[in-house]
């Protein structure tokens, strides 16, 4: 009976779990793990280990979005540029710098081993990156002003001129991208343009000017800008197809104001350049009004 006794007694203390066997690893919640500090501050680095991965994605997303509003906003500028070059006569280089200041927080949460058997320790960790970019978009902005200003005059007319006549002048450039401008004051008056030409005079093969006899036009002006016909009582200046020289032709009765036709061309700074032109004017009255050639 004794005997019995010590064997179920031998026996209930072989199947507790004692700290030697929880230190040893073979416990769920293992006394060797809290003893040891450099297992535990591994497995604290591996619960970190999200973070960067994280912000990293968040900081990919975040430039390739501020790429594509850059290149809008380039996109926007050129648009811009296009349009307002119908109507400017200067043009000023401006520089617009945007700054763009973005902060991305990711949160993440970190579980340590248990301290005890019967508590599990969490760490919530909370990181912050912030990204900051600087872009300049350079662009270039016209302003209208109506008159053009810094014309060179080479020559008025307000003669009698019922027939078309053939007008021709030298010009040295002092600019590579002169721009020819045709004036008209109009009163009682009707003044028709046709066939010009800019050619350099050591080569007069080449002509330098797109569209010099306005018959790639049909309805509008290609290649040809009309500057302040609103400042026109009549009509102002336009294209037409009758009473040419050949094929189209400008034709303009600006009345009580002044308008401008003009083209910018290609030239060598020192080099001279023939300009030439036919011109007729009809109407009739005791005011003439004037018709004249320049650069600008």
């Amino acid at each position: 009976m004794v005997k019995l006794l010590a064997d179920s007694k031998q026996g209930q203390n072989r199947s507790r779990v004692t700290p030697t066997n929880v230190s040893s690893g073979k416990g769920l919640f293992s006394n060797g793990d809290q003893l040891d500090p450099k297992r535990k501050k591994k497995k604290k680095r591996l619960g970190f280990a999200v973070c960067p991965c994280s912000c990293s994605c968040a900081i990919c997303s975040l430039l390739i979005g501020l790429l594509l509003v850059i290149g809008l906003a380039v996109a926007l500028a050129i648009i811009l540029t296009r349009n307002s070059s119908q109507t400017a006569s200067t043009t000023t280089e401006t520089t617009i710098i945007t700054t763009v200041s973005t902060t991305v927080t990711t949160n993440a949460t970190a579980i340590t081993t248990p301290t005890t058997d019967n508590e599990v320790t969490t760490e919530e960790v909370t990181t912050a990156s912030t990204s900051t970019t600087d872009s300049t978009i350079a662009t270039t902005q016209t302003t209208t002003l109506c008159p053009p200003t810094g014309i060179v005059n080479l020559q008025s007319f307000s003669g009698v001129m019922s027939l078309w006549t053939n007008q021709q002048f030298n010009y040295t450039a002092t600019k590579t991208s002169p721009t020819l401008v045709f004036t008209t004051v109009s009163t009682n008056r009707i003044f028709y343009l046709d066939s010009v030409s800019v050619v350099d005079t050591t080569n007069s093969s080449i002509e330098l000017l797109q569209n010099p006899g306005f018959d790639n036009s049909s309805t509008a002006l290609f290649d040809w800008l009309l500057w302040c016909s609103s400042t026109c009582g009549g009509s102002g200046g336009q294209l037409i197809s009758s009473s040419c020289l050949s094929g189209n032709c400008f034709q303009d009765a600006c009345s009580g104001g002044t308008d401008y036709l003009l083209q910018t061309f290609s030239a060598t700074i020192g080099s001279t350049y023939t300009i030439s032109f036919w011109l007729k004017r009809s109407g009739a009255g005791g005011a003439t009004g004037s018709f004249s050639i320049g650069i600008f």
